[in-house]
């Protein structure tokens, strides 16, 4: 018999340059991937609007009934009118039926979140303004920072957009600018309501604080739908400001060296403002915003960049209504912010701007 000796390979000696690969190495770093690239595009993918994910921002139907109501109000009028064009200080500001009582005119409230940014708001009013009207062109402040938009400005602006496609600002209307523009504001405002939750919750512990309206139930504010009368007015009942510790402030620019008048989105909106105007024959007039004093902004620097813009209105064709100082109003006469009036503030604003008012029509029918 044959015997055949079957010799084992010998046994290989560890490649210490290429070790062997433990079971499981491979799906780790597939995972790892996975969750690198969807860290990377997380942002972009929240710029979108997919099925309903990201809940729809609240402010966009309240500004989009302000829009459609307000419209349909300057729409129906056949004469000569007024338009006031704003942010919110202008829609928490003004007294239209007794502005248009005491100066024997229709007057029209076309004040916008100003998150929208003026040159948006300016489009949109300027569209029902006709030959022979008088515009009244009351920006705030924040709307001349050179730095651009306000952190939480961007998400309603391109959600407005979307609803009401227009020739301002083509690039945050297009891909891929509206997505990784929408992320970011949508990020601001997470970071932002996280804040204010804490900040609320430590307030809350430290004073006691009692909370307000019925348990389980959302206190009642003006910035729903519901809130505003068929005209567009807010009908929701303001006798008071509301207690100091809730309020938010606007973000001016810091002082005059800090403003844009060209480039900014107030500057593009009054240069709209004022060929329109010519374009139709109507009376630009401008005026500084409707706003309280508070002291986490120094009055006096407040008034010098209010100054600053009526002066270079001013100087462009604009025919100024009412001095900086003259739309100030103390702290208790404000509601939650401010740039809105509570129903006081309104009523002592109102015979100001209709006496401001009433000289301009007046020299208006002077030979």
């Amino acid at each position: 018999m044959t015997v055949i000796n079957v010799q084992k390979p010998p046994l290989k000696a560890p490649d210490r340059d290429h070790p062997p690969i433990v079971p499981g190495t491979r799906r780790q770093a597939l995972v790892f991937c996975v969750i690198v690239i969807f860290a990377v595009l997380s942002p972009l993918i929240l710029g979108f609007k997919i099925g309903g994910i990201v809940p729809r921002l609240p402010a966009l139907d309240w500004t989009l009934t302000l829009d459609s109501r307000t419209r349909a109000v300057a729409d129906a009028i056949r004469v000569p009118k007024i338009v006031f064009i704003g942010g919110s200080n202008i829609r928490f500001g003004l007294d239209t039926d007794g502005l248009s009582r005491d100066l024997n005119m229709p007057v029209v409230n076309y004040g916008l979140h100003a998150s929208l940014g003026m040159d948006v708001i300016a489009d949109r009013a300027m569209q029902c303004v006709k030959p022979g009207d008088i515009v009244v062109f009351a920006p705030e402040l924040s709307h001349f920072r050179k730095s651009g938009a306000a952190d939480y400005s961007d998400d309603l602006r391109i959600d407005f957009l979307a609803e009401h496609p227009s020739d301002i600002d083509e690039k945050l209307q297009s891909f891929p600018t509206r997505e990784w523009r929408r992320s970011r504001s949508r990020c601001n405002r997470i970071r932002g309501t996280i804040e204010k939750f804490i900040s609320r919750k430590i307030t809350a512990l430290l004073s006691s604080e009692v909370p307000t309206g019925v348990p389980g139930k959302p206190e009642a504010t003006p910035y729903t739908v519901d809130a505003i009368g068929g005209d567009g007015r807010i009908i929701f009942p303001r006798p008071g400001p509301k207690a100091y510790e809730r309020w938010s402030v606007s973000d001016p620019p810091d002082n005059v060296a800090a403003m844009d008048l060209v480039n900014s989105r107030g500057g593009a909106a009054f240069e709209l403002v004022k060929k329109i105007c010519a374009e139709r024959h109507c009376l630009l007039c401008v005026m500084p915003p409707l706003r309280v004093s508070v002291p986490e902004f120094n009055g006096e620097n407040l008034k010098q960049m209010e100054q600053h813009f009526v002066d270079y209105a001013v100087a462009n064709g604009a025919v100024a209504i009412m001095k900086p100082g003259e739309t100030v109003l103390p702290r208790e006469d404000g509601y939650d912010t401010d740039y809105h009036l509570n129903d006081v503030g309104v009523k002592v604003m109102e015979p100001r701007i209709a006496a401001a008012m009433a000289k301009i029509l007046v020299e208006r029918k002077a030979p």
